[in-house]
């Protein structure tokens, strides 16, 4: 019995292991999978969001949203690296974002006052 694949009548595909044991994937999602299928459902939702969203400001908070529910994702494919660099980026650009938002809403108030 070498090492290779192994497939058995109605048992699904199994990984022969040379001593007689075998590791049957048969089952075809893990609970860990449904988990990131969910997470990732969130983010075509929450990027549509941000498309069809007008307010500059509600579509900086869902941007939030969305880089925090992409940490998770890449926390779920053990890519911690990947989760706080993407947590630290969506955090600075968030903040960047809704400190710009203010600025501008702030300068066209006061052009607002001077024209009446």
């Amino acid at each position: 019995m070498g090492m290779g694949m192994g497939v058995g009548v109605g048992m699904g595909v199994g990984l022969d292991m040379g001593m007689g044991a075998s590791v049957s994937t048969s089952a075809p999602f893990a609970a860990t999978d449904y988990w990131i299928m969910a997470l990732l459902l969130i983010l075509i939702v929450t990027s549509l969001a941000m498309f069809f969203i007008k307010n500059l400001l509600h579509a900086v908070i869902v941007f939030g949203a969305y880089s925090l529910i992409m940490a998770l994702v890449w926390l779920q494919m053990n890519s911690p690296d990947l989760a706080i660099t993407e947590a630290a980026a969506g955090i600075g650009m968030t903040v960047l974002m809704m400190a710009v938002i203010f600025r501008t809403i702030q300068k066209d108030r006061k052009e607002n006052k001077r024209c009446e």
